[in-house]
């Protein structure tokens, strides 16, 4: 690990700035055309360099996100563990903190490393990583720390993104656990969270299949709430859903 900084350091050092060939393009006094060459040459070569160094940095990020998951796989969370995290020579970036959590297949261990990171850098984590966490509870369908997580995302100022909302619905819809995935989105509602509209339309779709018409309802009338646009579609479902029960006074009310 120390190797893998030092040359990092040697790398970080040798880059060339862009921004430090600064020209322009308009030549005045008849500027020779052999400065616009060695301008386009050392431009090259900055790119080159820039590649090269983000190509280095991005391997070294692998690395270190493979090192961190060994250590949490290799020790039961403690001291013993926090000990190992200690003797990496960088403090947590959120790029590795988003890697790992990724990489990793248990929400409870998953939430020691965030509040590990938390303590350890005394700053809030970005949007990302809290996406990142509600991508694994949505890939091991574990719920457990949801109103935690979405409480805290709330009080930053910032929500899900909606493509963790859509997965995390969705992962439960796949396994026909329509309740849980009707909870998702009453959670976010509690608070004050905008759930994605695909999410709504994806759970809709699920429960008219399964003849589910007051949850229906439920979910229609938040799309109003927030403005979403209700599809001719999604009318017809609730339509034949309600006549299907033999609710026509429910169905009707939908046309008010």
């Amino acid at each position: 690990m120390v190797a893998v900084l030092n040359l990092r350091s040697v790398f970080k050092c040798g880059k060339i700035d862009p921004l430090s060939c600064k020209f322009s393009s308009s030549f005045s006094n008849g500027s020779p055309p052999e400065m616009y060459g060695k301008v386009k040459v050392n431009s090259f070569m900055d790119d080159a360099s820039h590649s090269q160094d983000n190509a280095f940095k991005s391997e070294g990020m692998r690395k270190t996100v493979h090192d961190v998951c060994r250590v949490l796989d290799t020790y039961p969370w403690g001291p013993a563990l926090e000990d190992a995290f200690n003797t990496f020579d960088e403090m947590p970036q959120p790029e590795l903190v988003v890697g790992v959590i990724w990489r990793l297949n248990d929400v409870r261990v998953a939430l020691h490393y965030f509040r590990w990171v938390e303590r350890k850098t005394e700053q809030p984590h970005c949007p990302e990583a809290y996406n990142a966490l509600l991508m694994l509870m949505a890939r091991t369908r574990n719920l457990e720390y949801l109103e935690q997580i979405l409480e805290e995302m709330s009080m930053a100022g910032f929500g899900p993104s909606n493509n963790t909302c859509i997965e995390m619905v969705a992962s439960f819809v796949k396994l026909r656990k329509l309740g849980e995935a009707f909870g998702v989105i009453e959670t976010m509602r509690k608070f004050k969270l905008r759930p994605a509209y695909s999410a709504y339309t994806t759970l809709i779709g699920s429960l008219s299949a399964a003849h589910e018409a007051d949850p229906m309802l439920t979910l229609w009338r938040h799309m109003q709430e927030i403005g979403y646009e209700v599809s001719e579609h999604l009318f017809t479902l609730l339509l034949r859903v309600f006549a299907r029960e033999g609710r026509v006074d429910a169905a009707l009310s939908l046309l008010d």
